[in-house]
């Protein structure tokens, strides 16, 4: 499998990480208090357009031969895997007052 073909797991991961962050962005607005993309910009991706972003990757994926799947779904596990691994290893920033932006 060629790095062009390999490339489909982690753009996988990536469009999956947009579309669950606008549930995730729907539930702490109301919870939080946060407004639209405000406090929450993270999560929200792409705003309306990451539903139309989402449709192009899943027509691109379809359109991979069925002999590469196995590769792509690995490799989209390996995406997650590191990003699982970053987060479970940040470790907080100490500050002695309130942080200043």
């Amino acid at each position: 499998m060629s790095s062009r073909q390999r490339f489909w797991g982690p753009c996988t991961f990536w469009r999956v990480r947009l579309w669950g962050g606008r549930l995730i962005a729907r539930h702490l607005e109301p919870t939080l208090g946060l407004v639209d993309g405000q406090g929450d910009a993270y999560f929200r991706g792409h705003g309306e357009a990451t539903g139309a972003l989402w449709r192009e990757t899943a027509e691109a994926i379809s359109a991979v031969p069925e002999i590469y799947a196995e590769t792509l779904i690995d490799t989209a596990r390996r995406t997650f895997t590191a990003f699982r691994t970053v987060l479970e290893n940040i470790k907080p920033i100490e500050t002695s007052g309130p942080v200043r932006g």
